[in-house]
């Protein structure tokens, strides 16, 4: 219950997206722990690794990776031992067991994931269920051997299950076909044999010598380490997210800029990558993307409303009448020759041959073209149309509706319309935060300010601090009614999920901090007395 304060928007942001309507994951094939995986956890890179371009297991090798050390899953064996004797260790016992039915393909896994919400996603994540239990049991595994609890025939026993599950692997990776694949095998079966060799030597070292648990736990970090950074050590910091001419030119125009915008990625950058810049986008990738807003981007794309969404989406539907809603103000491109490969001689082909787009910045291979016709993010409409049912959307949206004119509402906002042009409309950008806006608006005659942000559960509408309502416009943007005059608009996203958790979590925090302190109080001097 701790947790609520995240776990109560979790559960209201899955609930409004694509979760159950994603393919991506089963189309991978990338949900479920395949069950010759298993061998992952006593040899990491039994399957081969990326970072060395030799990985040919299923799915994602970060996804499946559950590898805790050859001398930790030592400790588990040893710690199940004594699991009449000790209450913690069937507890824990019993989540790995837990964790590792929603990881494998099967009925009581897939109904635990629907009960938990978690359908539509990688089920193998629950692996970090697994290493935390693991490391839970380790240490009472240790402590075990540290007490002599452990009779040197469990010792026997679990060396000889270590020796039949190594012998089991040197079998798995003698049938692989694949004379490379089977080379991959039996070459990263080495080093894990080494190290359980030689952790089972100083386990058996610990029950007479205490200080070798020490170094039992260095050596344990050392493999860690080695598998971590063999997986990681291509990966330098500077190269991630660079500072290229590109970036810096898109940051100053942000800068200069007195509206908010945002960017096309063409072919050029890949997905989420501005994100550290804090440029915006429509693209990328988001296993959480509202619902929506993943139907509208699809509708803009393929014209109609779809049944699948997948986590991963690319806007780039130029030519769509729609597409300017998006605000993409700027879009990159990358020259390529006739054979589609980046060359500073080549050309931009395509869109970027438009009047529409002008080159504003150009950088090598890359130039940077503003949209000329690209929507502000927001500005006053005077017309509306109301459609509350999805496929009374569709059939306005695609009657050719000029969007920059009137806007499509799911209720009425009993707003009169007005025929003749205004004389007065205009908005100042004050603040532009992800949890707080606030616009300066004018006009003269009443209409809506249209918002080309995400219309979710959560954001509060405020003109000059009164409470107003915030209309769905467009399908899954945002608009408010607004009166003629000058006002300011404020929208905060405080939702009602949020305060709820907060106030389970700060509950329950009480109660667990008041519990701690009357045990350490009542409890402690007995328990001080019967070690005297």
């Amino acid at each position: 219950m701790i947790s609520s304060i995240q776990l109560f928007p979790g559960f209201e942001l899955a609930k409004n997206s694509i979760r159950l309507i994603d393919p991506s994951v089963a189309l991978a094939g990338a949900s479920y722990l395949p069950f010759k995986n298993l061998l992952t956890a006593v040899a990491p890179d039994f399957l081969g690794n990326p970072a060395t371009y030799n990985y040919f297991g299923k799915g994602f090798y970060d996804n499946f990776y559950f590898f805790a050390g050859t001398g930790t899953i030592l400790l588990l064996f040893l710690s199940i031992t004594q699991i009449k004797k000790e209450k913690n260790i069937l507890f824990w016992t019993g989540c790995l067991l837990l964790s590792l039915i929603m990881v494998f393909d099967n009925f009581l896994g897939k109904l635990l994931q629907r009960t938990f919400f978690l359908s539509g996603g990688v089920a193998a994540r629950a692996l970090f269920i697994t290493d935390f239990s693991l490391a839970i049991l380790s240490a009472y595994g240790l402590q075990k051997v540290l007490e002599g609890k452990i009779k040197n025939k469990y010792f026997l026993i679990v060396g000889g299950l270590f020796l039949g599950i190594f012998f089991l692997a040197v079998f798995k990776a003698f049938l692989t076909t694949d004379p490379v694949n089977r080379l991959v095998s039996e070459r990263n079966l080495v080093i894990p044999f080494f190290f359980l060799i030689t952790s089972f030597g100083i386990l058996l070292a610990v029950k007479k010598y205490p200080v070798a648990a020490l170094i039992f736990l260095l050596f344990t970090s050392a493999q860690l380490l080695y598998s971590a950074r063999k997986y990681l050590s291509f990966s330098k910091k500077e190269l991630l997210f660079p500072s290229t001419p590109v970036i810096d030119f898109l940051k100053e125009k942000q800068t200069e800029s007195k509206e908010p915008f945002r960017i096309g990625l063409g072919s050029v950058l890949p997905q989420n990558f501005l994100m550290p810049y804090g440029l915006e986008t429509v693209s990328g990738y988001d296993a959480l993307l509202p619902k929506r807003m993943g139907e509208y981007i699809e509708m803009v794309e393929q014209g109609k409303l779809p049944d699948k969404i997948a986590r991963v989406q690319f806007v780039d539907s130029y030519y769509n009448p729609n597409y300017p809603l998006f605000n993409q103000k700027y879009v990159l491109a990358k020259k390529t020759d006739v054979e589609g490969r980046f060359n500073p001689e080549g050309i931009f082909f395509g869109f970027f041959d438009d009047r529409r787009v002008k080159l504003v910045f150009e950088d090598k291979t890359i130039g940077v073209f503003e949209d000329t016709i690209a929507f502000p993010r927001a500005f006053w409409v005077y017309d509306y149309e109301v459609a509350s049912q999805s496929g009374d959307f569709v059939k306005i949206f695609q009657s050719g509706i000029d969007l920059k004119k009137k806007v499509i509402l799911e209720k009425n906002p009993n707003l009169s319309k007005f025929k003749e042009k205004p004389k007065i409309n205009e908005i100042i950008w004050k603040k532009n935060s992800p949890n707080e806006i606030i616009l300066g608006v004018k006009s003269n005659q009443p209409g809506l300010v249209f918002l080309s942000n995400n219309f979710f559960p959560g954001w509060n509408a405020y003109i000059d601090g009164r409470h107003t309502e915030i209309y769905r416009a467009n399908y899954t943007f945002q608009a408010i009614v607004m009166n003629e005059g000058s006002y300011e608009i404020k929208l905060v996203y405080s939702p009602l999920s949020f305060r709820i958790g907060k106030l389970f979590s700060l509950i329950s925090l009480g109660i667990f901090s008041l519990s701690m302190f009357t045990s350490i109080v009542f409890n402690y001097p007995v328990s001080f007395k019967k070690r005297v």
